[in-house]
């Protein structure tokens, strides 16, 4: 009974998907984004990141410095060097 318990919990405790696009509609704020080239990272997976662009360097430097979450976008076209949303 105690295992039944216990993934239960842990279930509980994994959102879902329509609970974390609730949780980005209820945020007022923009969230810092970064994008990756050659790698596809999915959510509560963790990687280190390696940054190169000044402008990646700086949101991940925002994300960090508030202690916020940061938007990961794969990039599809990993030779372009300014990638901008279509």
């Amino acid at each position: 009974m105690a295992k039944q318990t216990k993934a239960k919990k842990s279930a509980l405790e994994i959102p879902t998907q329509p609970q974390e696009a609730e949780w980005v509609a209820q945020r007022s704020e923009l969230l810092p984004t970064i994008t990756l080239r050659d790698f596809v990272i999915f959510p509560s997976c963790m990687a280190p990141l390696y940054v190169s662009r000044p402008r990646s360097a700086a949101a991940l430097e925002e994300a960090t410095q508030g202690n916020r979450r940061v938007f990961l976008v794969a990039q599809n076209l990993p030779d372009l060097e300014h990638p901008a949303a279509d």
